[in-house]
């Protein structure tokens, strides 16, 4: 174990294909250990996903969970992402939602997940997230990103009415906005009178 970590290797211990059918959350871990130790995934083991990607059986709560770890510790939140389509982990994860490319390689879970997630309807986005068990104030969060998409100077008081049920900073707020090809920097620092 210990020489394949050196190598960069993801691999299981013994036969990937049972470690797998014991556990199929180690399907998404073994996605985030390549992603967190930017290596590669061992033959085997990428044979077994390929043909199982299933994660039938796995909470919510633990696929937030990995989902999460990989994107803030992960080298590459958009290589990780890449692998999750690869091996047909991305519907699973996040089931009737649209996702939209290309990635971002941001470690900014929410904002990454905005950005991701920007083409979906904010009602129906923010009762999903909650279903897939993302905390309220995750939700209310990227459902306040997503919402700027469409923002329109005329709408500011409402805007920030928003934002205050949001626990965004500034920087992420104009973060977002360049992600987008918008400048945020008025909106985040507008005072309302």
């Amino acid at each position: 174990g210990l020489k394949d970590l050196k190598a960069k290797i993801v691999k299981t211990v013994g036969n990937p294909k049972r470690r797998f059918d014991e556990d199929p959350l180690r399907k998404l871990r073994a996605l985030r250990f390549q992603a967190v130790i930017g290596g590669k995934m061992d033959k085997e083991t990428e044979i077994a996903l390929m043909k199982n990607p299933n994660l039938k059986g796995v909470s919510y709560e633990r696929i937030r969970e990995e989902f999460v770890k990989a994107i803030q510790k992960g080298k590459s939140s958009k290589q990780f992402m890449e692998s999750c389509d690869k091996f047909g982990f991305t519907k699973q994860i996040f089931p009737r939602l649209n996702i939209t490319k290309p990635y971002p390689n941001v470690k900014d879970h929410i904002l990454f997940l905005s950005l991701i997630l920007r083409k979906n309807d904010v009602i129906k986005l923010g009762k999903t997230l909650n279903s897939l068990k993302y905390s309220a104030k995750e939700s209310n969060n990227i459902q306040f990103l997503v919402y700027l998409n469409n923002f329109k100077p005329e709408n500011i008081y409402m805007v920030k009415k928003a934002q205050e049920k949001t626990s965004l900073s500034p920087k992420q707020i104009i973060e977002y906005g360049k992600m987008i090809g918008k400048d945020f920097k008025k909106l985040s620092s507008f005072k309302l009178s």
